[in-house]
């Protein structure tokens, strides 16, 4: 709802019909909100993200530092 503070998804309970949805972050967790928010009542049309992906060179560091 414009000029609201954002509220956990914890805190809107079961039924997220009246409510818009927003995303943002990597493809598989906005993916995985989408089926959520979907699953609990809110339409399709009133989720809105933006995913996206690491820069290869990001990931590479990434993986390397998990190797440590």
């Amino acid at each position: 709802m414009p000029g609201r503070d954002p509220v956990p998804l914890a805190d809107l309970g079961a039924d997220l019909s009246r409510y818009d949805g927003y995303a943002s972050g990597p493809s598989a967790m906005v993916e995985a909100i989408r089926h959520t928010f979907v699953e609990r009542g809110l339409p399709r049309a009133q989720l809105f993200f933006d995913s996206f992906d690491y820069a290869p060179d990001t990931l590479a560091a990434m993986r390397k530092s998990d190797d440590k």
